[in-house]
């Protein structure tokens, strides 16, 4: 994520879920959307966590001057 107070222009996007009893997490379209396209065609910096407590996404996705 672009810290914050930094010089830098960026976008930050941050998104916590937790799990219906006994679901588990999908691996579909929208987690490798998310991993693989997003992060190499924008350069995001994208942090995903599962566990007992639930599901978090973290995106930061640096913005270029125009």
């Amino acid at each position: 994520m672009i810290p914050r107070g930094s010089q830098a222009a960026g976008l930050g996007l941050k998104r916590a879920r937790r799990p219906a009893a006994g679901a588990a997490y999908p691996v579909g379209f929208g987690m490798r959307l998310i991993n693989r396209i997003l992060a190499a065609q924008t350069r995001a910096d994208v942090d995903v966590a599962a566990d007992a407590d639930g599901l978090r996404i973290s995106i930061g996705i640096p913005l270029r001057s125009p």
